[in-house]
């Protein structure tokens, strides 16, 4: 494990979990015991790209809540990586090198979040294993905003950093989006949709049409794909909880039969949950909801 970890990392510890829980603690800052294929849990404890982007924080208690509401699926948990002074960039590299150490124990990564910044971490870490990677994302944004002054990333930018970090590593930039808020886009940001070739589908699409055969062409150029979730998709009767509730999100039922599809390709390689904010949340639907995602989609992809 390289030092950057030290900066930013936390170990795990069972006390953060459900009792019933099936899971194991590995501390990635030390060399870890062999260990079964399986999922590397990763928190990344962080709202510094929220807060970057004028949204409401409280993402940065999502990784603990969601341990607390999980039961099911025996897990490696590989503890958080923790955003320290509001230095995103400093905890996007421990996150990236994180999921380095995640992958080299042949574990899956599955990340929780924290801010949609994760992504560009969780990206940089699986490219130095994966090749020609296609990246679905559910989500009501693009997150192709421009980057920041000092050219910082918020949690508006992680997938136009990706495309940056592609172009200079003469790597191909496969992008699609499912459950686009329209209104959510302007100008500059569809300039970057129509340059990068992303395919998108807006929410009214997913319920309305059949999408699924774009979503087979997609996934047949890739040779692995990551699947990452922003909960502010969902509708805001289910997903309260988040940084950008949505009025007319998408439901459970509009994208598991999508979802299906994805996971049905057997190359989903790492997959995370993103904006999940616990003191936000009304009555913890969203971290319920996160749970349900999680429950349908890890048996899918089990190592």
């Amino acid at each position: 494990m390289k030092t950057e970890l030290s900066i930013c990392y936390e170990a795990p510890s069972q006390e953060r979990w459900h009792p019933k829980s099936q899971v194991t603690l590995i501390d990635l800052s030390k060399p870890a015991p062999p260990v079964n294929k399986g999922f590397g849990l990763l928190g990344f404890a962080c709202d510094s790209g929220i807060i970057r982007n004028h949204g409401r924080p409280g993402a940065y208690y999502g990784p603990t809540a969601l341990r607390q509401a999980m039961l099911r699926s025996p897990i490696y948990d590989c503890g958080d990586i923790i955003c320290k002074n509001h230095d995103l960039e400093s905890a996007q590299h421990a996150l990236a090198e994180a999921v380095k150490s995640i992958c080299q124990l042949n574990l899956t990564p599955i990340l929780i979040g924290g801010g949609h910044e994760m992504a560009y971490g969780h990206f940089l870490g699986l490219s130095v294993f994966h090749s020609n990677i296609g990246i679905i994302n559910i989500d009501a944004h693009y997150d192709l905003r421009p980057l920041l002054s000092g050219n910082k990333g918020s949690s508006g930018t992680p997938f136009l950093q990706i495309a940056q970090h592609c172009k200079n590593n003469n790597k191909d930039f496969h992008y699609c989006v499912l459950g686009i808020q329209p209104e959510s886009a302007n100008k500059e940001i569809m300039e970057n949709v129509r340059k990068l070739n992303v395919l998108s589908f807006t929410a009214k699409q997913i319920q309305h049409n059949n999408i699924q055969d774009e979503l087979k062409t997609f996934m047949l150029s890739c040779n692995q794909i990551y699947l990452t979730i922003c909960l502010d998709a969902f509708s805001k009767d289910i997903a309260p909880g988040v940084s950008s509730p949505q009025a007319l999100g998408i439901s459970l039922d509009d994208i598991l039969p999508h979802l299906k599809i994805i996971l049905d390709s057997k190359k989903v390689c790492a997959m995370d949950i993103a904006e999940l904010s616990p003191p936000l949340d009304e009555k913890n639907k969203t971290t319920q909801l996160a749970v349900s995602l999680c429950d349908f989609i890890l048996p899918h992809i089990i190592p």
